[in-house]
């Protein structure tokens, strides 16, 4: 039984950064119909970001995470008015996401050419990611605790926001009709640049807690925005929620599938499991086939 709880646990680990990433990406594309394959990158420069400030330049890792997450935020509206927003107006989907991968080459380009190609583990202060609790024979890491903490916390931030906030307001309307929402006098590009903004904070605190986990090089975030896509497809897409809940379903599979599967297919599986929901429910688990989900 304590197998199970253990594995289960270790499925929560993983879908919790599913889940972070799956939201961020979802945010962006049910308010503005844009896939952002930038993504991952973006949230791996900001996990090199705090690690590196508090490694290499003795900086708090405190106001490493805060100064991180500030550059994540300026990059990111830069980011959006120069690339992303020209394209907006053309009201073509293909050239926006063909700049995003762009984008996602130029940032992976500069993080090569700066922090190198070789693998780096930065220790957290008080080496709380070596710190391991055991109770019976259910061993539980601090750092994942962090880990899960930094998860609800965010959830609820953004729920705060989407939920409570004029921009929440503004998010929801451009979800369910953006020409409605014009005339309402919501205007678009206040929406677009701080739902971008809110998706890469989002992603950049992923990136930050999990760099502890993995080792930190220049793709480090690949493999988990690869699965946060895997989830983000489990939602369908249309729903935030969905997004969250994909990444944590995505996780336990993952998790016990390399338990008690050949690892050759467990490398496989977020590919079999797109290629399943698209067959049975291209519109995703969590959202209903018309697409009119709440945010």
């Amino acid at each position: 039984m304590v197998d199970y709880i253990q594995i289960a646990w270790q499925g929560l680990v993983s879908g919790f950064a599913y889940a972070l990433i799956g939201l961020a990406l979802v945010m962006v594309y049910k308010t503005a119909r844009i896939l952002n394959f930038a993504a991952g990158t973006m949230a791996g420069i900001s996990g090199f970001l705090a690690h590196w400030w508090a490694a290499e330049n003795d900086m708090p890792f405190a106001l490493a995470i805060i100064f991180a997450l500030i550059m994540t935020a300026v990059g990111t509206y830069v980011i959006e008015r120069l690339t992303v927003r020209p394209l907006i107006k053309l009201g073509d989907f293909l050239p926006i996401v063909i700049m995003t991968l762009g984008v996602e080459e130029l940032l992976a380009n500069v993080s090569l050419l700066w922090w190198g190609g070789s693998a780096q583990r930065y220790r957290v202060p008080g080496d709380i990611d070596r710190i391991n609790w055991i109770i019976g024979d259910f061993r539980l890491n601090a750092w994942h605790v962090v880990v899960a903490g930094t998860t609800f916390a965010t959830l609820s931030i953004v729920g705060y926001v989407i939920n409570q906030t004029e921009l929440g307001l503004g998010m929801k309307a451009f979800a369910e009709d953006q020409d409605a929402a014009k005339l309402m006098g919501v205007k678009e590009s206040t929406v677009s640049i701080w739902t971008w903004v809110l998706s890469a904070l989002v992603g950049g605190v992923t990136g930050i807690v999990y760099a502890p986990v993995l080792f930190l090089q220049q793709d480090y975030m690949n493999i988990i925005f690869i699965k946060g896509f895997v989830a983000a497809i489990l939602g369908g897409f249309l729903s935030l929620s969905g997004g969250v809940a994909g990444g944590l379903l995505l996780g336990e599979l993952e998790a016990f599938t390399i338990k008690w599967a050949p690892r050759e297919f467990a490398a496989a599986l977020p590919v079999v499991i797109v290629f399943i929901v698209l067959l049975i429910r291209p519109h995703g688990l969590f959202t209903r086939e018309k697409g009119h989900e709440r945010v």
